[in-house]
């Protein structure tokens, strides 16, 4: 409810983690994750959490970067791709929260969107995702018909976007399910894990941040041994899931 006062003081609620209080049944198992989010023989490369990119993300991102490599296709428009549109896959049985639609418009005027989705697993787990393009009908629906829609102009990716942010809302996926596609219009697709049930412990004044980014964890963590490794193998450097060492 809007008056829910009754967060820890570190927890600043917003549309993407509405709480840092379990929510729905309770988490089973270490690994809460047992399905790939995507084909990973289809992969170019992962970049690790902690990635800085200066004129985008000023602090170390808590999510990783899903690259999926250059391609020549381009949108039924004919616009050309930045990347392959890959297929994104429920990595366990999930419920979707919010989603936010960020409209952007190109110095030639040509017009496009973007989603960003968070996603809640089980206990205080949630998973967050970027650069979505297509999304299932079903779930698309769910989105447009949230009972709670704001809309602003410029947000967190571009000051000149429109962006509207869609909660108070829940949609069950099962694990398995193609639920998206990445964009085609950035790197290929953003992996974020967050246990909303306490900060990381590097955090100095956690809420100065969203609780995405001050409690940010690794989520290949949190998938089974034999499937990590197939993960790790696809990172880049020799930092494993990076770090997120930077506070303000």
């Amino acid at each position: 409810p809007s008056a829910w006062q009754g967060e820890p003081s570190w927890f600043d609620p917003s549309w993407d983690i509405p709480t840092s209080f379990p929510v729905g049944q309770k988490c089973t198992s270490s690994s809460v994750l047992n399905t790939y989010i995507t084909d990973l023989d289809g992969l170019q490369s992962i970049t690790p959490q902690g990635f800085m990119q200066p004129g985008s993300h000023a602090l170390p991102v808590p999510h990783m970067y899903y690259n999926t490599g250059a391609t020549t296709e381009k949108d039924p428009n004919g616009v050309a791709y930045r990347s392959k549109v890959v297929n994104m896959y429920a990595p366990a049985d999930m419920t979707l929260y919010g989603a936010a639609k960020l409209t952007y418009t190109n110095s030639d005027g040509y017009q496009y969107s973007e989603y960003m989705m968070t996603w809640h697993f089980c206990g205080t787990y949630w998973m967050f995702n970027a650069h979505v393009g297509w999304i299932a009908p079903e779930i698309q629906s769910a989105i447009d018909n949230a009972p709670l829609k704001n809309c602003q102009k410029g947000g967190q990716l571009n000051t000149t976007s429109q962006d509207c942010y869609s909660s108070r809302f829940a949609f069950k996926v099962k694990a398995g399910t193609l639920y998206a596609k990445s964009s085609g219009r950035a790197h290929g697709f953003d992996f974020g894990f967050t246990d909303a049930s306490a900060p990381i412990p590097s955090r100095i004044n956690p809420r100065t941040f969203a609780a995405r980014w001050a409690a940010g964890l690794c989520h290949i963590s949190y998938y089974p041994a034999d499937m990590r490794a197939k993960i790790e193998s696809k990172l880049v450097g020799n930092n494993g899931c990076g770090q997120l060492v930077s506070d303000s």
